[in-house]
């Protein structure tokens, strides 16, 4: 038997009647549905959130006229996002959480940015939204765009505003266990003119 069917995945219900509509109904733009929804400029979707992820830190190194290659990531995360960094062939800095709130420890914070540090990672860890506000002073003062981690957070909400419109960038995923559990895939939201700079997953 096959081993991804041992056990129901943790992830959102869907009604018989979204099965329906989706099979039977009017055609739709996914990537301009997921826009629309989050109110995004643009989009790109992919086989993972993981694989998006390499194709943006890619892009943002080659854009960079410093000498920055390190991401900041949360100390306590999915695999991926390491493996992202990994992958597109730069550093690894952490910064803590609190264990409590998952909140990122602000010391711990200010203390991992700095002047070599190409993107800073923050993520809404088992949904559970994460105000964007603990990061913006940092990003400001180096410069460092911020990629939102919102592959469990798609559906939730933050002060009014959708989880994955809050970076300046935002990765999700769309595997067993998310929010949108279709599968696979993923997708990369964030303005159009910096994502026309990034390869189409089928052209990486």
């Amino acid at each position: 038997m096959n081993p991804l069917f041992w056990y129901p995945p943790a992830e959102t219900r869907i009604s018989t009647k979204s099965f329906i509509d989706a099979l039977l109904g009017k055609n739709h733009d996914f990537e301009k549905d997921l826009c629309s929804y989050l109110g995004v400029e643009s989009c790109i979707l992919g086989n993972s959130g993981r694989a998006l992820m390499t194709l943006l830190l890619q892009a943002l190194k080659k854009a960079d006229t410093g000498n920055r290659n390190e991401v900041l990531i949360p100390a306590y995360t999915c695999y991926s996002v390491a493996a992202s960094v990994v992958k597109a062939g730069l550093k690894i800095s952490v910064y803590d959480l609190d264990p409590q709130t998952l909140r990122p420890d602000a010391d711990s914070l200010k203390n991992a940015a700095g002047n070599k540090t190409l993107a800073i990672v923050y993520q809404h860890l088992f949904g559970i939204p994460q105000p964007r506000e603990d990061f913006d002073d940092i990003s400001i003062e180096h410069s460092i765009p911020l990629i939102e981690d919102a592959a469990q957070g798609l559906g939730g909400f933050l002060n009014s505003k959708p989880l994955g419109a809050l970076g300046d960038f935002s990765i999700f995923s769309f595997g067993r266990g998310k929010p949108l559990p279709i599968g696979t895939g993923g997708a990369l939201t964030g303005k159009k003119h910096a994502l026309d700079t990034i390869p189409t997953p089928s052209s990486a």
